[in-house]
């Protein structure tokens, strides 16, 4: 898999070479590192390794490139975008050395949606080009040109062209005359193409899955009940094991002590789309059942500890599972930032990849909100939310997982490459 800003000693050691220098190829203390990525490149090089996504240049890409990060363009351009469709809503950032989310408050239908017929300032009805289900949401702000207005009513699905009865003016904008095909805007929650990277599982592997996101400030004061940021997919790709992001804090079970919606992004859990009530034994149930230990599903309880989300700093997630055949398999969680140091959110879930391919299919990049209209806190200046992504990894039977628990460092601006050592010698090894 791609990889880049390797180290002398993550080459030598896929070389079978050594470093006539002293360097230490695995350490525990990468937090003390000033290499944002160097955490990823020691895993690549060490023994478990299975797959990885750095969402960063390959090797070699000129920055002329269009999608500079080939990993996270469409798929007839051989990324993993989960649409055809440009544009690009997950992109490499050189000043980040990441991949940038960026989840627009507005977004046109299908990229392209306009209005059907002109507008003057007093008319409360609008008709989109094309009518879908985006629309048809009562509350839902839409724009046009620079007035924003709320949907109020709905037609019946029986009528052509079907329209929207709107209040005009809305959140200290004007009513104001548009012209027939001006663009049309709905308010938005959600990443519009998500990322999804190949894992294909299988029975009989214990899997670590590991990846740094940074929140920004952007996410602060959203009051978001439950974005599906990242997801595990089984069963055909389908929802199965949803990492999700409570900017309102989350319920009175997850939300983490200490929580302040004015300074915090939000607290985190875990959904799982297995159903309630599986029985001890598991060959008894359909597949598709929890353990008889797990409370709820939406969010997973227990919850061995809960976490806080910080605004502008690297976080790190470490999700495990043990796969096995004809069984329950059982699922651990560990979140860690640039200060706090690594906690085990979820511990030895009994759960149940889906039996019908008996895989964990595909990591998405989901950042996905049930919610379709901004909600209140967002509507005072319509801001778009930003977060970077780095370093998908996956390894396989590593044992002890303890050793990979290592908080993230903080991110630094890249200026330029360091300057290749001058008293380093690499020989063949004796």
């Amino acid at each position: 898999m791609p990889r880049l800003r390797s180290t002398v000693v993550v080459t030598a050691l896929a070389l079978g070479m050594f470093v006539s220098a002293r360097i230490t190829p695995w350490t525990h203390d990468v937090t003390a590192a000033g290499e944002t990525n160097a955490y990823f490149d020691a895993l690549v090089s060490r023994a478990g390794f299975w797959k990885g996504y750095s969402l960063r240049p390959r090797p070699g890409e000129p920055i002329s490139s269009p999608y500079y990060a080939s990993q996270l363009d469409t798929p007839r351009n051989g990324g993993y975008q989960n649409s055809s469709n440009d544009p690009l809503f997950v992109t490499y950032d050189a000043t980040m050395d990441a991949a940038k989310v960026v989840i627009p408050a507005w977004l046109q239908v299908g990229f392209s949606s306009t209005t059907l017929s002109a507008m003057t300032a007093a008319d409360t009805k609008i008709y989109p080009t094309v009518y879908t289900g985006s629309y048809g949401v009562v509350g839902r702000q839409i724009k046009v040109d620079t007035e924003v207005m709320l949907i109020t009513a709905i037609d019946a699905n029986t009528v052509s062209p079907r329209g929207l009865t709107v209040a005009r003016g809305q959140y200290g904008t004007k009513p104001a005359a548009h012209v027939a095909g001006a663009a049309l805007y709905v308010g938005n929650n959600s990443l519009p193409n998500q990322l999804r990277v190949p894992l294909n599982t299988e029975d009989g592997s214990t899997y670590v899955f590991t990846w740094d996101v940074f929140y920004t400030s952007s996410f602060v004061k959203t009051g978001l009940a439950g974005n599906k940021s990242f997801q595990f997919s089984s069963g055909g790709d389908g929802v199965w094991l949803e990492v999700k992001t409570r900017m309102d804090g989350g319920s009175q079970v997850t939300r983490p002590p200490g929580f302040n919606p004015l300074a915090h992004v939000g607290g985190l859990d875990v959904r799982s789309y297995n159903k309630l009530g599986g029985d001890a034994n598991w060959s008894s149930t359909d597949g598709n059942l929890l353990g008889s230990s797990v409370a709820k599903n939406e969010p997973i309880e227990p919850i061995n500890q809960r976490f806080v989300i910080h605004p502008d700093r690297w976080m790190r997630y470490w999700v495990q599972i043990d796969q096995r055949a004809n069984d329950y398999d059982y699922f651990d969680m560990w979140v860690a930032d640039e200060v706090q140091a690594p906690v085990q959110v979820y511990k030895r879930v009994p759960v149940s990849v889906r039996t019908k391919d008996s895989s964990i299919n595909k990591f998405w990049i989901e950042f996905n909100d049930s919610a379709s209209r901004l909600p209140a806190e967002r509507t005072t200046d319509f801001r778009d939310l930003v977060a970077y992504m780095r370093n998908f990894a996956a390894l396989r039977n590593v044992g002890d997982i303890q050793p990979l628990l290592l908080r993230p460092v903080p991110g630094v601006v890249p200026v330029a490459g360091p300057a290749p050592p001058g008293n380093v010698r690499v020989t063949s090894a004796p």
